[in-house]
């Protein structure tokens, strides 16, 4: 009664509730439609491939860009790029991912791969709910997809090789046009996209752009950090494709990584600043130069170094390692810290990410000064019963 004399339900504001409500749901469907038909793997997508492959006489994969990716920048397009990757996430929330036709192991497996690793696509996906391009899956959640002993099957390996390739070079050529790198690429047409920092700039993005040039001409390093025999060997079909991706974009290579290094370093200590925050793969979390952060700077000057984006330095590489060491390792725990937050240096905090040392070589299992430290982890989370 007293919410109709006051007019609250009258005509013309219920005629006003129903139009909002009208253009919301208008809204969501709009923004389902565009995110549907920008998502480059499912079947009626509009995102363009800028890139054919095929294998020369000497079985080595060879790319040619076929259509030009075009960089978007505008405050409206990046507002898009947010709703739809939100959308994609809770789109995923109430349908789900897809489900295996079987229940053993090696079928599944077998689907996986099939799903991940289709050449056709224009580049790797991360997940069932991401359309978007996460470039740090190239050196971190993929960087072990270049291994040639772990392959199904030689048609499988190849695969593997093909959507990676293309995904670095479909990455190198949309930084190629900014002056920064971001966390995420995002299409939003068939050869337009825009960049997109979640939730912070990146500090792994250059670092797995140079791990996938280097690994993509010789796996050797991998093999190292991952000692096993395997009769199933795989030939690296990438050497000649890599070289020419590391020749064409040098110059916007050696520019990004010499604004990276201005952005994150601290010139005083050359460590990861402390006054600002970088998205790594915890990227909801608020770090303050974190040890993964470190770890990823340190691998980033190495591969500047063995790509020749920078001259050859290992005292300094070296000093750096030392630096990085006697900031984060408690020797009195037996573990890592953190991060350099006054709450982390306080509490001890552990780091979670302390495997970012050996899958990057930082530390060598084979060097029994390196072996300690990971030794001393590993007893340290079995002393707490860490899962």
């Amino acid at each position: 009664m007293l919410l109709e004399r006051n007019g609250f339900f009258s005509k013309k504001r219920r005629k006003r509730l129903r139009q909002f409500g009208t253009g919301i749901i208008c809204f969501l469907i709009a923004l389902a439609i565009f995110s549907y038909v920008t998502n480059p793997f499912v079947e009626f997508s509009i995102v363009a491939d800028p890139f054919e492959f095929a294998l020369n006489r000497d079985t080595q994969l060879e790319l040619k860009q076929v259509s030009e990716l075009r960089l978007r920048t505008n405050v409206f397009v990046r507002l898009v790029a947010d709703l739809k990757s939100g959308w994609h996430i809770f789109n995923n929330r109430f349908t789900g991912g897809k489900t295996t036709f079987s229940g053993d192991i090696e079928p599944i497996i077998q689907e996986i791969h099939a799903l991940r690793f289709d050449p056709e696509l224009p580049y790797l996906i991360s997940g069932d709910h991401f359309s978007l391009l996460y470039p740090r899956s190239l050196g971190i959640f993929y960087h072990t997809l270049l291994d040639p002993r772990t392959a199904l099957d030689s048609t499988d390996w190849l695969h593997r090789e093909t959507i990676y390739l293309k995904t670095l070079a479909y990455a190198l050529d949309v930084f190629a046009k900014s002056k920064d790198l971001s966390t995420t690429i995002v299409p939003i047409a068939p050869q337009s996209v825009t960049l997109l920092n979640i939730y912070s700039p990146p500090i792994d993005t250059l670092y797995s752009l140079l791990y996938g040039l280097q690994t993509l001409q010789t796996p050797e390093e991998l093999i190292s950090i991952y000692p096993f025999t395997t009769n199933n060997y795989q030939s690296t079909h990438t050497v000649q494709a890599a070289r020419n991706l590391l020749h064409e974009y040098k110059p916007e290579l050696t520019f990004h990584f010499h604004k990276f290094i201005s952005d994150t370093v601290d010139l005083h200590t050359h460590l990861v600043r402390t006054d600002r925050l970088f998205s790594g793969t915890k990227d909801i979390t608020k770090q303050t130069s974190s040890f993964y952060d470190n770890v990823i700077l340190w691998k980033t000057y190495e591969l500047a170094q063995k790509l020749g984006l920078i001259e050859k330095n290992p005292d300094f590489l070296a000093s750096l390692k030392t630096q990085i060491l006697s900031t984060f390792w408690l020797p009195e725990q037996g573990h890592f810290l953190e991060d350099l937050s006054p709450e982390s240096r306080a509490g001890n905090y552990y780091s979670s990410d302390w495997l970012i040392s050996a899958m990057t070589g930082f530390l060598d299992p084979k060097n029994p000064d390196d072996r300690a430290y990971l030794e001393k982890t590993i007893a340290y989370i079995h002393k707490n019963k860490i899962e």
